[in-house]
């Protein structure tokens, strides 16, 4: 079960990894990104963040869906986390029970920033469009303390 669907550039830091967990009660973190697996370091720091109290994987986006799709995903309480909107839509079109996705930090370089955190490209913002007039519940917080706006008030 998805307790949060969250797209951040950063992947897992210490909001991701600590906060917004015990916010959600997710038991698991499923990190989704096709670009993780070619960067050691990084998970290597992954590892390191996330508390041991928390099961972490890190799949390739096709993998997660796959995950996503079983019936294995069912008991654990899952925060999922992608690093780009093009991955979360990939995920939202592929798995049609999640209905609600958080974009917290996104960094496009020349992109138009729309809230302190966002900073999208046209390509960013024409599928936010798509997500919102899907029926699809697409909100901008970062912070845990935030409070949460609708996308579709930003773009």
């Amino acid at each position: 079960m998805i307790s949060l669907f969250r797209v951040d550039c950063r992947l897992i830091h210490y909001q991701t990894a600590s906060m917004w967990p015990k916010k959600v009660d997710a038991n698991m973190i499923l990190v989704a990104s096709d670009t993780i697996f070619d960067d050691a370091m990084r998970m290597g720091m992954f590892k390191v963040m996330v508390p041991s109290s928390i099961k972490l994987q890190v799949l390739k986006i096709d993998d997660a869906v796959t995950y996503l799709l079983s019936e294995e995903a069912v008991k654990p309480k899952i925060e999922l986390v992608v690093e780009s909107i093009e991955d979360a839509k990939r995920i939202l079109d592929a798995v049609s029970t999640i209905t609600k996705l958080q974009v917290a930090i996104v960094q496009r370089p020349n992109g138009k920033q729309i809230s302190k955190y966002l900073i999208v490209n046209d390509e960013d913002i024409d599928i936010l469009k798509l997500l919102c007039s899907s029926g699809k519940e697409i909100e901008c917080c970062c912070l845990t303390t935030d409070k949460s706006v609708s996308i579709s008030k930003l773009i």
